[in-house]
């Protein structure tokens, strides 16, 4: 596709998690907006610029599906338990790295639960 050779890695990598990042979320004082709607907004260029210099020039594929991955699990944790209101607003998670608090979610859904069952084995 043409526009392919006008788009950036890290402009496709910041468009997947705008994309994917709740645009408002729904608290006790009703809804509440946690990333603007349009990505030519002020703020969405701020956040851009800061995740771009986030990425650097160096795995940045690796370092964005870490991110994304902190992101979901965060997600996912936050639907389980009924706190998507709590959730920062977009511009302060980019601002300070908060998928880094959810990096321990990633480890949790990763490891494999085994079970011993004793007596069910013939010798």
């Amino acid at each position: 596709m043409l526009t392919d050779l006008f788009v950036s890695d890290v402009d496709a990598y910041f468009h997947e998690l705008f994309s994917t990042f709740p645009i408002k979320v729904s608290s006790n004082r009703g809804m509440r907006m946690l990333r603007p709607q349009s990505s030519d907004a002020k703020e969405t260029k701020e956040c851009k610029a800061k995740y771009k210099k986030y990425l650097g020039t160096a795995n940045q594929a690796a370092k964005h599906a870490h991110v994304m991955n902190c992101l979901n699990a965060e997600l996912a944790f936050r639907k389980q338990n009924n706190s998507l209101g709590f959730m920062r607003a977009f511009i302060t998670w980019i601002n300070k790295n908060e998928w880094l608090t959810y990096e321990h979610l990633i480890d949790l859904s990763n490891t494999t639960k085994t079970t011993i069952s004793y007596g069910n084995t013939l010798i």
